[in-house]
């Protein structure tokens, strides 16, 4: 009981940082947080439609970031805040994450009692866990599942070839569900597993097939999960192919970063996986800690030998080294250049920072480690809550909190006047594209906003990458959109990127026409809504 109240309290700062945070969410966040939420209406109204929404949610890319966060959608209703509520199932994520990483602890350090939750201080620490628990995205999701494998990796040891089969299933499933890329991550684990099984199989030492109520459990659970899964891949492995292959190395991913040769790209990865996973100043502290450990190790003639029965921890080193360079080797190989992508290389960071305590055995070291650990985890969460200045030498998704809720209120006005209670909701054209308004947010409040009062309005995006305003402009016409949005560019920069090239154009168009007219926006001048009359609707 005492390690799951001290594994809360390394993440109650960042409950507090999604109750208090007003930021908009943009992109890929409101569109998972949208999904979610229809997926909750849809169970709560249309209860028979709910299983096939599932399976045709998010065709692009992996859903279980929107299966599980529907859970927490009534919730978000009951306390009229949703955000919150949604951060709380990536805040349970991370929370299972950081239990798994105790036991691993645990099995590493079975003689001490509490410097197992070493390895999860280490985890909650660093900047990119703590900037990821402040985002609607999948990558916890990720990391928990990385985490099991590993956790499974150093069990096997001592269970049945049953147990094994069995949580390797959920934990194959749950990392299907999480992202496409995530056996990526995982090939460390499932090494060690297998080098295990095969030890199982020459020994016979113990009942190899052999389960009890937890495993049938497990397996049953599963196996619907797998079911539901294989089905969901079925029905959008196309477009996720397609979605994943645009993304890494079409030219969809050139917004995001930019083609190099691998040395260069490595040289780009390998110091942001420092900089996403810790302080300079801990990476610091943690060599001089090695340097100080390994001579002493020399000193006592070699290596502590009493370590070398049982499981193989030395190599188990030397996969995890190895999994942490093809991971980077394969990220040197594509186009976006995305540090949250590191994420789910934390469990094996993290085991082997504790490998190296584990080889030294030293108590002063332990301590030091600990202390540098949880100074870490102040001055970052220090940063997040905007207490201190942002160090931006570290992880760049660690955002201050931003109390001002200004542009969220704006949001809601523009939903409120573009929704109706009309049986065929009005279509809006949002365009412009940037972080706090864009159609994927417009959609994420429109739904939130349906939830208490039943009005809807759906958004289209001017669309990406297209470079001729005619064709679109013709399509705007086609689509009979009630409602045009942009911004005033003379209030709002707007970037000339492949998402903005022509708000300028089609608002010229939209501003000339006859056939719409200026809905004046009291909250800002600088957002433009025009309404198409309904002459020409």
């Amino acid at each position: 009981m005492l390690v799951h109240l001290v594994l809360i309290g390394l993440l109650v700062p960042s409950l507090v940082w999604a109750c208090c945070d007003r930021h908009v969410w943009p992109w890929d966040q409101a569109w998972y947080a949208e999904t979610a939420i229809n997926l909750s209406l849809i169970c709560r109204r249309h209860w028979d439609q709910w299983l096939a929404a599932m399976l045709h949610a998010m065709p692009t890319k992996p859903p279980a970031i929107a299966w599980f966060g529907q859970l927490f959608v009534p919730l978000g209703a009951a306390v009229h805040h949703i955000e919150p509520a949604l951060l709380c199932s990536i805040l349970l994520s991370q929370f299972g994450t950081l239990y798994f990483i105790y036991l691993i602890s645990k099995e590493l350090f079975p003689e001490s009692c509490m410097f197992p939750l070493t390895g999860s201080l280490c985890s909650a620490s660093m900047p990119l866990f703590v900037a990821m628990s402040h985002q609607f995205l999948v990558e916890a999701l990720q990391t928990f599942a990385v985490s099991y494998f590993y956790w499974i990796a150093l069990k096997s040891w001592q269970w049945s070839i049953s147990k094994i089969a069995s949580h390797l299933l959920l934990a194959g499933v749950i990392a299907m569900l999480a992202k496409f890329s995530t056996p990526l991550f995982c090939f460390a684990p499932v090494i060690m597993t297998l080098i295990v099984v095969t030890r199982q199989l020459s020994s016979r030492r113990r009942r190899l097939f052999r389960l009890d109520r937890s495993d049938v459990l497990r397996l049953v659970c599963g196996l619907f999960l797998g079911l539901m899964t294989s089905t969901w891949y079925a029905i959008n492995f196309s477009t996720v192919w397609q979605q994943a292959r645009e993304a890494t190395i079409g030219n969809q991913a050139l917004n995001y970063g930019h083609r190099d040769t691998f040395f260069q790209k490595f040289a780009y990865w390998l110091p942001s996986l420092f900089s996403n996973f810790g302080l300079p100043e801990f990476w610091c502290c943690l060599a001089v800690l090695a340097s100080w450990g390994l001579l002493r190790l020399i000193k006592q003639s070699g290596w502590n030998h009493s370590h070398s029965a049982g499981f193989p921890y030395r190599l188990l080193a030397i996969i995890l080294i190895l999994e942490i360079i093809l991971v980077l080797s394969m990220f040197s190989l594509i186009i976006p250049e995305e540090p949250r992508y590191l994420l789910p290389l934390l469990p094996s960071i993290v085991i082997l920072i504790l490998l190296l305590f584990k080889i030294f055995d030293d108590l002063r070291i332990k301590q030091i480690m600990v202390v540098a650990l949880f100074w870490q985890f102040c001055v970052v969460h220090a940063q997040a809550q905007g207490l201190i200045l942002k160090d931006p030498r570290i992880c760049p998704w660690l955002i201050p909190v931003c109390k001002d809720a200004t542009k969220a209120r704006l949001i809601d006005d523009i939903v409120k006047v573009t929704s109706t209670r009309a049986a065929c909701e009005p279509i809006t054209v949002c365009g412009v594209d940037l972080p706090w308004l864009n159609y994927n947010s417009l959609s994420f409040y429109a739904v939130k906003n349906s939830l208490e009062t039943e009005k809807r309005a759906y958004y289209l995006p001017l669309g990406y990458g297209e470079t001729e305003d005619q064709k679109v402009w013709l399509q705007i016409k086609n689509e009979r959109a009630s409602y045009f949005i942009s911004c005033d560019p003379s209030l709002v920069s707007i970037p000339t990127d492949a998402f903005n090239f022509l708000d300028r154009p089609i608002l010229k168009k939209v501003s000339n026409s006859k056939e719409w007219k200026r809905v004046v926006l009291q909250p800002s001048p600088a957002v433009l809504i025009f309404h198409r009359t309904k002459d020409n609707i």
